[in-house]
């Protein structure tokens, strides 16, 4: 079992302010929590999520309405310096839910160090030109799946499906693993697809 917790409180009443996302003792507290919360339930391997959701406090340092956004340089340096910090107390989790992006000064290319493994949220969708023109390192391949891949908002970029997922296995050939996404009542249709493709 993989314990997975998220980095950011989704609600900004919570007694975070966004000066705590460029000191090391954040992100020392969250990876206490996270080994303790896990050693408590007896998980086998932790995950840290960096996405900042719902109405949290640190949306506008990652992302804004438009897509992301990249930290000045100074911002930078401090949240550089305050997760390595942060990891020479504590180790990181066994993986990060967020592998980094093509804006080279995104805080997601640097929160990436919280986890040992980085999962790829970027390759979500069959879409190779995309996939191909990704600039960081990543060791796990993420994939949305779902029974129907058509995305009426995005047609270029389609979900996969269990079938189309391993007919594409050059794509993530090289990589050490996937990470399978199904969203909500998506997920048993999605598992059911699985179960009867392995029996094929």
């Amino acid at each position: 079992m993989i314990w997975c917790r998220n980095l950011w409180p989704y609600e900004n009443q919570t007694g975070v302010e966004q000066a705590d996302f460029f000191t090391a003792e954040y992100y020392k507290r969250e990876l206490e929590q996270l080994a303790i919360e896990a050693d408590l339930i007896g998980a086998d391997l932790t995950a840290i999520d960096p996405e900042p959701y719902g109405s949290s406090v640190m949306k506008p340092l990652i992302k804004g309405d438009t897509g992301l956004v990249p930290l000045s340089e100074l911002q930078k340096r401090q949240l550089i310096e305050a997760v390595s910090e942060a990891l020479t107390v504590h180790p990181p989790a066994d993986y990060t839910l967020v592998a980094g992006t093509n804006l080279e000064n995104n805080a997601y290319n640097f929160l990436n160090k919280l986890g040992r493994l980085k999962v790829c949220q970027s390759t979500y969708y069959l879409n190779e030109r995309r996939i191909a023109g990704l600039t960081f390192d990543y060791d796990i391949f993420g994939a949305n799946l779902r029974v129907d891949p058509y995305r009426a908002e995005h047609p270029e970029s389609p979900f996969f499906t269990v079938e189309t997922l391993f007919e594409r296995s050059d794509l993530y050939a090289d990589k050490k693993g996937l990470f399978l996404f199904a969203w909500r009542l998506e997920a048993l249709s999605v598992a059911q697809d699985l179960f009867d493709y392995a029996g094929n």
